[in-house]
């Protein structure tokens, strides 16, 4: 398929649109590239705050521009404003071992940023961490907290009351409380003010593996994460106070959970489906819809790959008061330059827009969030792998926005000079629909690429 060609730093970065019945262009607003010049620079999450300003964390094996390498690898944050503006950067780590492992940010209602992460020191046994900072970028405080053994965060959320939610899994008990891993993981759920006090923790598990992933508040303080075990996924709710609401089994034995997302009275959960034979990775991602009641309302695989071999990786989800999903993921491509996806999905289940990302670097996807004026803020690495913890990525971050309304004068079938452009093929394929539905046709014929200058 034709498509504009656009240079950003030294990589093609591409956006071609599927819809249903009207074709339409991702429009990508602005991407930043974030370098050390070291090998080894991603980000590991986004989050937007009330002001549309975009807030990316990551980690760094090398000094971030004005910045100072502290340890062998170290966290960085980094504050840009609406229109893509580097804001501030703040760089932290310690001399003694590793500062980052896939820290997670969060913003509260008057814009204050929080961090956490996994502590430096004698890893294995390392504890989590959680920093304030205000929205200037000035250090508020750290907080500490696990057990003997070894924690590692995975999701942080406010809630509107200002208090902080961080999750995560642990090898050990935490203070009053039971470890029941087995020498396997147990999840754990911290609860503390503004202040950085430690209000309650729980934790839970057993005789499998019990590892949460994305965490999520209602209006009422609640609060959900959900778990993967060796068996299928699990969703999880607590009052405000820390007591347990409920627990819900889904998926089946071959599914890992990406990510959660709450709004309304809605909690969506996004995961990944494993053929049985695990050959050539065939995964397909799959995305549940839950009452924030416990109760699930529908559950969708969909098709990426467009006939790439290897399946897709599902890696976060987001949604908004009216109930609208947008999940973005990552390809497996064996030919150069791996694909990455963002698609928007109507409550019902039905397709909006599906975004397919084109580089000539590999892509890994790790963050997305919806801010104010229409925007849909992304972050990954290029040339990364964030796949599998036991191999560092090697390239660099970026952060980047698109809009959650794609517009574009193409019609659904495309002839002489589209937009500019000569005709060109409409590619088709089937995606399967909801609880085993007929499927659904879709077809490609809208290319926007990064718009140059970027």
């Amino acid at each position: 398929m034709g498509r504009r060609v656009s240079i950003i730093g030294s990589f093609v970065f591409a956006l071609t649109l599927v819809a249903g019945a009207t074709a339409h262009a991702q429009q990508m607003q602005w991407l930043r590239e974030i370098s050390s010049g070291d090998p080894v620079d991603w980000a590991t999450d986004v989050t937007t705050d009330t002001a549309g300003n975009v807030i990316v964390v990551g980690a760094t094996q090398g000094a971030l521009p004005g910045q100072t390498q502290v340890g062998f690898q170290d966290t960085f944050l980094r504050k840009y404003d609406a229109a893509g503006n580097e804001v501030w950067t703040r760089q932290f780590g310690a001399a003694d071992g590793f500062f980052f492992f896939g820290p997670s940010v969060a913003t509260d209602a008057v814009g204050n940023i929080y961090v956490a992460g996994l502590t430096p020191g004698a890893y294995p046994n390392s504890d989590a961490y959680l920093r304030k900072y205000d929205p200037a970028g000035t250090f508020q405080w750290a907080a500490q907290f696990g057990s003997p053994n070894t924690e590692i965060t995975s999701a942080v959320v406010a809630d509107g009351a200002g208090n902080v939610f961080v999750t995560g899994h642990t090898f050990g008990a935490f203070p009053g409380q039971t470890y029941g891993g087995n020498g396997l993981s147990d999840a754990f759920v911290v609860k503390l003010d503004g202040s950085g006090t430690t209000l309650w923790t729980k934790q839970y598990g057993g005789n499998d593996w019990d590892d949460p992933f994305g965490a999520g508040v209602d209006s009422a303080g609640n609060f959900y994460t959900a778990l993967s075990h060796s068996t299928g996924g699990e969703l999880i709710s607590y009052t405000t106070a820390g007591t347990l609401r409920w627990r819900r089994s889904f998926g089946g034995p071959m599914g890992n959970v990406s990510d959660l997302a709450v709004a309304g009275s809605y909690v969506y959960v996004l995961s990944t489906t494993r053929n049985a034979l695990d050959v050539l990775e065939f995964d397909q991602p799959i995305l549940f819809r839950f009452t924030t009641g416990g109760t699930m309302v529908w559950k969708k695989k969909f098709d990426v790959g467009l006939g790439v071999v290897g399946g897709a990786r599902a890696r976060s989800v987001a949604t908004d008061v009216t109930g609208e999903a947008y999940v973005t993921g990552d390809l497996f491509n064996p030919a150069p330059g791996g694909d990455a996806y963002a698609i928007r999905f109507h409550p019902d289940a039905s397709e909006v827009w599906r975004a397919l990302i084109d580089s000539d670097r590999d892509i890994q996807m790790a963050g997305l969030a919806l801010g104010p004026g229409g925007i849909l803020a992304i972050s990954g690495a290029l040339d990364g792998d964030l796949g599998d913890q036991s191999t560092l990525p090697s390239g660099d971050a970026f952060a980047a926005t698109l809009s959650q309304d794609p517009t574009c004068s193409d019609t659904a079938n495309p002839t002489g000079e589209e937009d500019g452009l000569a005709s060109r093929p409409i590619h088709f394929y089937v995606e399967p629909g909801v609880a085993d539905l007929s499927g659904t046709l879709h077809e490609i014929n809208c290319t926007l690429i990064v718009p140059l200058g970027l």
